[in-house]
């Protein structure tokens, strides 16, 4: 398409007939949009227990009912503060780089919960406080999907004149990680919370490695290896 006055392209007009094929066609062709793609799925899947871990802190650790509060609180300050802290890093070290801080933070909270189980952790001021961090890597995982992998999209749109398909095509394809609560559900079900955090634990490190794959969001897709 022609080329705007900052650089990008005009805008791309698909036919309706043609759009689904045109989706998989610029996930087979821009190695970054589908990578960002498919690790946003797992990133969201290793959030499988984000509604499950209030349950393990009452009913098994013992944390009264006024923590509940303390949770609440941690995790709206994880989710203003590191707005304002993931914000920095974007505008300092680039996206890519903020999607892969962020990751190594939200993560932890999996593995913090599968450290409580093996060590026995019983009511107390530490359980409090590590279950406070918990919600604020919680916090923090909503504010990085829409900072971190929603803005790389839009970046690496610029140049292709589609930012409307390419926000579109990941948003439908990535949101299919929104099962993961569901599935930490069926998971506690059939098992137990070790299971369930260790799954979380093992996903979040898969939603990790596909991140540090991410090139960086300012290379055309013309120079990227797929």
């Amino acid at each position: 398409g022609k080329e705007l006055a900052d650089g990008e392209k005009a805008t791309v007009h698909i036919p309706w007939s043609e759009f689904a094929d045109h989706i998989m066609s610029i996930m087979r062709t821009d190695v970054r949009l589908r990578r960002v793609t498919i690790a946003r799925i797992f990133f969201l899947i290793a959030g499988m227990a984000s509604p499950l871990y209030v349950l393990y802190a009452r009913q098994v650790v013992g944390l009264p009912e006024e923590s509940l509060g303390i949770f609440v609180g941690a995790q709206a300050v994880g989710s203003a503060v590191g707005t304002f802290v993931l914000g920095r890093v974007a505008d300092r070290f680039g996206t890519r780089r903020l999607i892969q801080v962020g990751t190594v933070i939200v993560i932890t909270a999996p593995f913090v919960a599968l450290v409580s189980v093996l060590a026995g952790l019983s009511s107390g001021p530490l359980a409090t406080a590590l279950f406070a961090w918990i919600y604020i890597a919680v916090g923090l995982s909503g504010s990085l999907v829409f900072l971190g992998f929603l803005n790389y999209a839009l970046d690496i749109s610029g140049e292709t004149g589609q930012r409307t398909i390419y926000l579109g095509a990941t948003n439908a394809i990535g949101t299919i990680g929104v099962v993961g609560p569901t599935i930490g559900g069926l998971i506690l079900q059939v098992s137990d919370y070790p299971v369930l955090f260790l799954t979380a634990a093992l996903c979040g490190l898969l939603a990790l490695a596909l991140v540090m794959l991410l090139p960086d969001s300012l290379i055309p897709a013309s120079e990227v290896m797929t």
